[in-house]
């Protein structure tokens, strides 16, 4: 490259990366466009679970004993449109539920823009 075109080369690239940088200063994770968005209902704080302990269900209830200690909800399109197959809205499911202290994601509800659900954490 021509040494004359580095440095207006150099000096476009670093404008753009700064530009792009402080566009995201300040956003919450539903705001960056991930889609993914966990709400916590319980006061009390649990520890994580490991997330291939969680359980997935469509089931409104389940006969175990338990307490609904949260939601999560996943666009099932990505941040460039793109959409998500089912077993990686499933692991999401499952870290979300699991950062939380879930041990089961239930009454999974899903519609071709949305899935969602209700965290669990099962009573002795």
């Amino acid at each position: 490259m021509d040494r004359r075109y580095l440095i207006p080369a150099l000096l476009t690239i670093s404008l753009t990366l700064c530009g792009c940088a402080s566009s995201m200063q300040g956003k919450t994770n539903q705001e960056d466009n991930t889609g993914i968005k966990t709400k916590v209902a319980s006061t009390k704080t649990y520890s994580p679970t490991p997330p291939e302990s969680v359980v997935l269900s469509s089931k409104p209830k389940l006969n175990t004993p338990y307490k609904v200690i949260g939601s999560v909800s996943v666009n099932r399109y990505n941040f460039v449109g793109v959409k998500r197959q089912q077993a990686v809205i499933n692991d999401i499911f499952r870290q979300e539920a699991a950062g939380i202290g879930g041990n089961a994601v239930i009454n999974i509800q899903d519609n071709k823009k949305l899935a969602s659900g209700d965290v669990i954490r099962f009573v002795s």
